[in-house]
């Protein structure tokens, strides 16, 4: 990885986003996370939940020619016992009612509604997998904590947007 990276129970990522740097973050924090917890479960919940974050991210970018853009990833553990995600990309200012609206939408509902909302999803997209809905249904389900959202503006056309969750320890 050519960009910023560090790991000291955490990881700091900088740079652009694609399958490789995607396999090399997950591997990441596969190793932070085995120093950390025996917890095979709690360990593949976030790797699923981070990956489809990077997903999201990537296809985004592909889907709005923003091949050039750059994600920021921060990752750290509160008092050992909670994985705080933050994903930082650049967003066109005209997506940003839209995608937070999904955020609140998938925030608001149940673990049974997601599921519901998911199958309908893929019947509509006839098993595409190319909504963004469904990353953020996916993620959600796999983790219960809602998601957070915050954006800086960057001009009159991109905002740089925030998205973070986390993750705790289930207590064995």
């Amino acid at each position: 990885m050519n960009d910023s990276l560090a790991m000291e129970n955490f990881v700091d990522y900088s740079g652009p986003v694609n399958f490789q740097i995607r396999k090399d973050l997950l591997s990441l924090l596969r190793e932070t996370l085995n120093t950390q917890t025996e917890n095979r479960l709690y360990k593949k919940r976030c790797r699923y939940v981070l990956d489809e974050l990077l997903a999201n991210a990537h296809d985004y970018y592909q889907t709005k020619g923003l091949t050039a853009e750059k994600i920021t990833l921060h990752l750290d553990q509160s008092n050992n016992s909670v994985l705080n995600i933050s994903l930082t990309n650049t967003l066109f200012r005209s997506d940003f009612e839209t995608l937070t609206g999904r955020i609140s939408e998938v925030n608001a509902k149940s673990k049974e509604e997601l599921k519901k909302d998911f199958q309908t999803i893929l019947v509509q997209n006839q098993g595409e997998a190319s909504d963004i809905s469904l990353g953020l249904i996916t993620a959600r389900l796999k983790n219960e904590h809602p998601f957070s959202y915050s954006y800086k503006s960057i001009d009159n056309q991109y905002c740089a947007f925030c998205l973070s969750t986390s993750i705790p320890l289930p207590q064995d």
